[in-house]
């Protein structure tokens, strides 16, 4: 994203579409991203829903799956201080 893009969206809550890659493949992903003010500081989250199938992966087993079973779903989470952007002005 350029910064004339990121200046655009900064103010709002918007998607971010972007690229995951795990080992040698590529998987599109798009996280719904939203600004928050903590102690005086933006704070910039964003989260998607995937599942673990669809990035290729197995399940994680949790005492070899005697203790629970663990569901496909995967939530993704990231967080930044917009001000701790390299290349970015303050």
């Amino acid at each position: 994203m350029s910064f004339t893009e990121w200046y655009q969206k900064k103010y709002t809550n918007f998607e971010l579409k972007g690229i995951l890659r795990k080992g040698n493949r590529d998987f599109n992903l798009t996280f719904l991203v939203s600004k928050e003010m903590q102690n005086g500081t933006e704070v910039w989250k964003g989260k998607t829903k995937t599942k673990f199938s669809e990035l290729g992966m197995k399940l994680p087993k949790v005492a070899f799956g005697i203790v629970t079973n663990v569901h496909d779903a995967l939530e993704l989470h990231f967080q930044f201080i917009e001000t701790q952007i390299q290349g970015f002005p303050k």
